[in-house]
C-alpha cells in the first residue's frame, strides 16, 4: 500500500512483466466501486499469461 497526501492506494503488480495498477485503498460504494472492480479484472486478465513466466 501507498500513500499520498490525502489517499492510501493500493499497487498490484504483475511478476512477469513488472506493469502495476494504482486503485484507491479505500473504494467508494455504487458505481465508483464497480469501476475499480473492473479495472481489476482487466489488469489480471491482460498479465494472466506474462505473471506465469518464471
Amino acid at each position: 500500500m501507498e500513500f499520498t497526501e490525502d489517499r492510501a492506494w493500493l499497487r498490484l503488480e504483475c511478476p512477469g512483466c513488472r506493469a502495476w495498477l494504482g486503485v484507491p485503498a479505500a473504494v467508494p460504494r455504487g458505481s465508483a466501486a464497480q469501476r475499480v472492480a473492473r479495472r481489476i479484472d482487466a489488469f489480471t486478465h491482460r498479465h494472466r499469461a506474462c505473471g506465469r513466466r518464471p
